[in-house]
């Protein structure tokens, strides 16, 4: 089976394609659009001197991911499956900075790929879309109903809802077997800096003091990053195999990859106390910022917790509903 990955070198990116690499049934990897560090260089990455890996040069908000007709035919030709993860996930931008690289570059895949044959769609999405219903729980089912803020603001989360959406009406339309993917809070060795939760997590266990915010109403929910990597492979081998046996799905498939540790927000404070061992305080979320600072909490990430707390509007988190039962294993 050949398969076709964005987002390679991000932090999700790196187990699916780690574990890609050591299946069995998976005979190729392209990775498209990886961007350079400097013109011609691409970056070094352990599991792309794996024979299986191949990779193309480029960026999501080019015109065909930067890939040329000869290689759009390579990449596309045999694939069995296309794995969409890659994204620019800048929680500080609007959805018209990030429209390219999240929306339009989904756009140019099927393009790409219904030009030849209908290939299963894998998409990466997040379980922030679903904090547009407003309730306290969600299913595994479209969000299309509850449509984001028109002024361009929450803009990572509206790129995904765009995505989300495009996608179903191409599963209508063309027939494209669709399956997405809604990531809670991903955890794990070199987890991304810019992360919400991972720095209020991490911030908190260095300083041993969680912040009191207003309005922060739900539950923490943690998934470690090698069973979310695991999870959608799992899927992907198994509609790649059901779909030789019986055919493609008829609706679109969701998955919320989440569920493995969930903390209602009002014990926080007592969940790091029993991993830590070690009692925590708390602190007013102002006060707890201007503490993270001196301990090197990312600027960007200290303003926008700001302005949440200027807002007084905390973060809102539903129960996901999720159908996936935890393991680290990978079928074969």
């Amino acid at each position: 089976m050949e398969i076709v990955l964005t987002g390679s070198t991000g932090f999700l990116g790196r187990w699916i394609l780690n574990q890609l690499s050591a299946h069995p049934d998976v005979a190729q990897i392209h990775c498209i659009a990886v961007r350079p560090k400097k013109p011609g260089i691409i970056r070094s990455n352990d599991m792309w001197m794996s024979e299986k890996v191949t990779t193309y040069a480029g960026d999501l908000s080019l015109p065909s991911l930067g890939l040329s007709e000869e290689d759009q035919e390579r990449v596309f030709a045999n694939a069995g499956a296309i794995i969409h993860c890659g994204a620019d996930v800048s929680f500080m931008q609007t959805y018209t900075s990030l429209r390219k690289p999240n929306v339009q570059a989904t756009k140019e895949l099927v393009r790409m790929a219904s030009a030849r044959r209908s290939i299963p769609f894998h998409y990466v999405s997040t379980a922030g879309v679903v904090h547009l219903s407003g309730g306290d729980s969600y299913g595994e089912i479209s969000v299309a109903a509850h449509r984001p803020p028109t002024d361009g603001s929450d803009g990572y989360v509206a790129s995904k809802w765009a995505s989300e959406v495009f996608l179903e009406r191409c599963h209508r339309e063309i027939g494209i077997p669709v399956s997405i993917y809604r990531p809670s809070s991903i955890i794990g060795p070199d987890a991304p800096s810019m992360d919400i939760m991972n720095n209020i997590l991490r911030f908190s266990r260095l300083m041993k003091v969680i912040p009191r915010v207003a309005g922060w109403v739900g539950s923490m929910d943690l998934v470690d990053v090698k069973c979310v990597a695991n999870n959608i492979i799992n899927t992907v081998i198994d509609m790649h195999d059901h779909s030789k046996n019986t055919g493609s799905f008829s609706t679109v498939q969701y998955y919320h990859e989440s569920g493995q540790t969930v903390v209602p927000v009002e014990s926080v404070k007592e969940y790091l106390e029993k991993e830590e061992g070690v009692p925590f305080q708390t602190q007013n979320l102002d006060q707890w910022i201007e503490s993270a600072r001196k301990h090197g909490i990312d600027e960007l990430v200290a303003e926008f917790l700001t302005t949440m707390h200027t807002s007084g509007q905390g973060p809102s988190m539903p129960l996901l509903i999720t159908s996936r039962k935890y393991n680290t294993s990978l079928r074969s």
